[in-house]
């Protein structure tokens, strides 16, 4: 017997499903429970409900399905079941009741539960349930556990901002272009060469201002590197 997704995240109300081997003969009820003392997971709907057998698949009103090799093999024929969802202050179960008719194993048994329909508790931690038959007129059950844990925190993907832009300059000379006048050591970090304009440099000549050459660094988040412009 299993249950798929057997993990889940707090308050979520995914569909799953319980597949439950059957080996004996079931006569009764079918479907699995939790009792933890203190009932920790919730019904979206609760009660008796019929359900109506098309095969070997069983739909009941709630939108719960009930899928087995063994339905066929219900005994005179029965096509109408009692599906049943009921809670108490410690405990839910959910299953359905053949009305006495014996099928016999081996084969599985798997029911469906709708999005919505059950919801995960609050907190993280593990559940027990029980999966429960009555084979041959014995309840016969088995238990599985179900995870509750926290979703994976969302991946930020906002880039962070690129740094802010960087002017250099240096003296202009007397004759001669910027350019060609670059001096050694501005071309950090991989930097091209050129890019210079003649601009106002008000620190030139004790600051009484004078000729510079100016150019802007500015940082490329999507090439990763510093360029001239």
């Amino acid at each position: 017997m299993s249950v798929s997704p057997a993990t889940w995240t707090p308050s979520s109300s995914q569909a799953f499903t319980v597949t439950l081997n059957v080996t004996g003969t079931v006569i009764g009820y079918v479907g699995f429970w939790e009792n933890n003392g203190v009932r920790a997971w919730t019904l979206s709907s609760t009660g008796s409900h019929n359900g109506t057998l098309a095969g070997n698949v069983l739909t009941c009103t709630t939108g719960v399905t009930y899928t087995s090799s063994l339905f066929t093999r219900w005994g005179n024929g029965i096509k109408n079941n009692v599906c049943e969802d009921d809670q108490g202050s410690s405990y839910f179960e959910i299953g359905f009741n053949g009305n006495g008719a014996g099928i016999s194993g081996p084969g599985t048994i798997v029911i469906s539960l709708p999005a919505g329909f059950l919801t995960a508790p609050a907190t993280t931690g593990s559940t027990i349930f029980q999966a429960y038959a009555f084979q041959s007129g014995t309840p016969t059950r088995t238990s599985f556990t179900v995870t509750v844990v926290q979703s994976a925190p969302p991946v930020n993907t906002v880039s962070a901002p690129d740094p802010a832009p960087i002017t250099q300059q240096f003296g202009k000379p007397t004759t001669g272009a910027c350019n060609a006048a670059q001096p050694d050591g501005l071309n950090w970090a991989g930097v091209a060469s050129g890019g210079w304009t003649e601009t106002w440099g008000q620190w030139m000549n004790d600051d009484k201002g004078g000729a510079a050459c100016t150019r802007t660094l500015t940082y490329s988040n999507a090439l990763q590197a510093w360029t001239v412009g």
